[in-house]
């Protein structure tokens, strides 16, 4: 593609690094998975928006597995890509006290997804926000799940810039390799 004119005359004049290109297609429902991987393609799923609670992420990441294999792809791990909504601090009180109110705002503007808030996440579980120890018990599940890759989605709902910028070095230096000591164990 790269040079060449598109239908609309848009010329592409930098060749992307990977080869093939990686696409995922972006599910709103549960059912979606199986059929994605059926078509052999990678799945991206925000689960607030299609789950029920945490444990469904398995059965989603499984049905869109399933389908890959029937597609004939046995790189299923990394072909499922999962979003959460992440904040992290130093305990899960903290969190909320955090990113309560701005993940509330957050989910309120949005037009398609399910009605949810904070106190909703905190029961079913679909995000990443709490303590070092929360979140990194989360990701541990998650590859459990035959989760690959992991998404996240830090700043929503007008958070303040130094709380993101904090939750982020929180998830780099303590989380990641919580979560890697955890799978590890």
């Amino acid at each position: 593609l790269a040079g060449e004119a598109a239908p609309n005359g848009v010329r592409l004049q930098v060749l992307p690094v990977q080869k093939p290109v990686p696409v995922a297609v972006g599910i709103l429902r549960a059912e979606a998975a199986y059929h994605v991987g059926r078509q052999g393609f990678d799945l991206l799923s925000v689960p607030y928006a299609s789950c029920d609670g945490f444990g469904d992420i398995a059965t989603l990441v499984a049905a869109h597995h399933r389908g890959l294999a029937e597609a004939g792809r046995s790189d299923t791990r990394e072909a499922s890509l999962i979003c959460l909504h992440t904040h992290v601090a130093r305990t899960d009180d903290a969190a909320r006290a955090e990113a309560a109110a701005a993940f509330d705002d957050y989910v309120a503007s949005r037009l398609y997804a399910r009605s949810s808030t904070y106190d909703d996440a905190m029961r079913n579980g679909l995000s990443l926000m709490g303590s070092v120890e929360t979140v990194a018990d989360k990701l541990a599940a998650l590859h459990d799940m035959g989760v690959g890759h992991v998404m996240i989605l830090p700043n929503f709902g007008a958070l303040p810039d130094a709380l993101v910028r904090r939750s982020l070095s929180l998830f780099a230096k303590d989380v990641i390799p919580l979560a890697e000591r955890k799978r590890a164990a």
